[in-house]
């Protein structure tokens, strides 16, 4: 078993995907271990809080957001480049997560999702006795 919260066996890449009518892009994952909890920080640039969904199934942890142009009140597109697209990554989680308190929360692009630890898989120190 692997240190960490997370294992890469993620499919998503960046090329069309059949299942969307869009482009879909691999975010750039950094993955924290902490005492409590392992810290998985998500780059999705353009991605709201709206827009983006964590889920836990099965032992996988998946992460998807989606990006759309902005609907500007009274002004008429002239020229379009800025696509739609979205961002999709799955991960293999560890059976040392506490699936029931995995938390995400969005800030300027980036996804911050917290993956605590079950109480057995936190370090603890082991006091030493004399006999």
């Amino acid at each position: 078993m692997t240190t960490t919260a997370v294992d890469r066996k993620d499919t998503a890449v960046q090329t069309p995907d059949v299942s969307y009518d869009v482009r879909v892009y691999t975010p750039a994952v950094d993955i924290y271990d902490h005492e409590q909890e392992w810290l998985l920080l998500v780059e999705m640039p353009g991605v709201s809080d709206k827009s983006a969904e964590v889920s836990v199934d099965k032992g996988v942890l998946t992460i998807e957001g989606k990006v759309e142009p902005p609907a500007l009140e009274g002004y008429t597109l002239a020229r379009a480049e800025f696509d739609v697209a979205r961002y999709r990554r799955a991960f293999e989680i560890s059976d040392r997560v506490d699936p029931k308190g995995v938390k995400a929360n969005m800030k300027n692009g980036v996804l911050r999702i917290t993956l605590p630890k079950k109480e057995e898989a936190k370090a603890r120190k082991v006091e030493v006795t004399v006999e």
